[in-house]
């Protein structure tokens, strides 16, 4: 999953909201500006990076399921 088209990622850029968008496999594959700001991640720094991060530690495992 990806945001290849220009107009999109512009769209969700400019969403006043946190936006993350999660492959089948949990992975991050888009994070808006507020996204970042709201985790406390530089712009880019989630890309790739397992939505569990952004769990508390203690409901991770929890978590994996859920999504699936």
């Amino acid at each position: 999953m990806s945001i290849d088209d220009p107009t999109k990622h512009q769209i969700l850029e400019a969403v006043p909201n946190a936006v993350l968008l999660v492959d089948q496999r949990g992975l991050v594959a888009f994070a808006n500006t507020h996204a970042h700001d709201l985790f406390g991640y530089a712009k880019g720094e989630l890309l790739s990076q397992s939505v569990e991060i952004l769990v508390p530690e203690d409901a991770r495992t929890k978590h994996v399921p859920l999504r699936q």
